[in-house]
């Protein structure tokens, strides 16, 4: 099984993609699952002006992202919380494409420097994930106050707190996963 985790960040001192890191870290040593971090800050796309699949020339990486969305068993999307929703960086990628998040599972890892942990996050990328049919994984991986609650190579003070929620997610994650087989 392969899972791509999306780190939608890409402000300069995000402290999101720590998460990104911790999960994918999880997801090695506790599962046999193959993943992979598609970095948004390190694939600095330009703003899409249309869907992938109307696009007379295409974007090489629009492709390759394309492919790896559409090969994917399942998607983590980790999320900032910005001015309450997520990153417009965010919305150009899932804009992108369509067919391949028909049924695809979907975890939301999402964040905030506040105690809402992203909640609004979570309620805005659920109805625009089911708006273009994906599976949205009912367990969540949400963090408050993320500039204190990872460092930037993904470590954690509360370890076991943060582990017990991956778990979660990942199981989440998996029925879904087999559902769809």
């Amino acid at each position: 099984m392969k899972v791509q985790i999306i780190s939608s960040s890409i402000r300069d001192g995000r402290d999101t993609h720590g998460i990104a890191l911790f999960l994918k870290n999880w997801m090695d040593n506790n599962t046999d699952v193959e993943t992979n971090i598609i970095d948004l800050k390190e694939r600095n796309f330009p703003l899409f002006h249309e869907r992938l699949s109307f696009m007379k020339e295409k974007h090489e990486g629009a492709v390759k992202f394309s492919k790896e969305i559409d090969e994917a068993d399942a998607v983590i999307i980790v999320s900032p919380e910005y001015n309450g929703s997520f990153p417009a960086s965010l919305k150009n990628v899932i804009d992108l494409l369509y067919a391949e998040w028909q049924k695809k599972p979907i975890g939301l890892a999402v964040a905030s420097s506040g105690d809402m942990a992203g909640a609004q996050v979570t309620k805005d990328l659920q109805f625009l994930l089911y708006k273009i049919g994906a599976h949205v994984a009912k367990a969540r991986f949400h963090v408050a106050h993320v500039g204190t609650a990872f460092k930037e190579d993904g470590s954690t003070e509360n370890e076991e707190f943060y582990n017990k929620h991956a778990k979660s997610l990942w199981e989440n994650l998996e029925w879904f996963i087999k559902a769809n087989q």
